[in-house]
């Protein structure tokens, strides 16, 4: 990802619903708040460490999602249903 992009450093919601070839996330804006990566079923890791003011995570359905990484203190939804 291009940090250097200001549309990108804004960004405060990404959204990888059933992207089912991903595996991996690239690094994500410090800036984001929430993450939605469900029914990404090859998804395995989520990056480490996740952006500081992340406040929703879904990673529903992510079958082969292993483990997550340590959560912001921010962090007021989770969603791992079906991992």
């Amino acid at each position: 990802m291009n940090y250097n992009d200001p549309k990108l450093l804004e960004s405060h919601i990404l959204n990888y619903f059933g992207c089912t070839s991903l595996k991996n996330l690239p690094p994500l804006p410090p800036t984001l708040k929430e993450l939605n990566c469900e029914q990404c079923t090859r998804l395995v890791s989520l990056p480490n460490p996740l952006p500081p003011f992340l406040e929703k995570l879904d990673c529903s359905g992510c079958i082969n999602l292993i483990s997550l990484p340590p959560l912001p203190a921010t962090c007021k939804k989770l969603n791992c249903k079906d991992c």
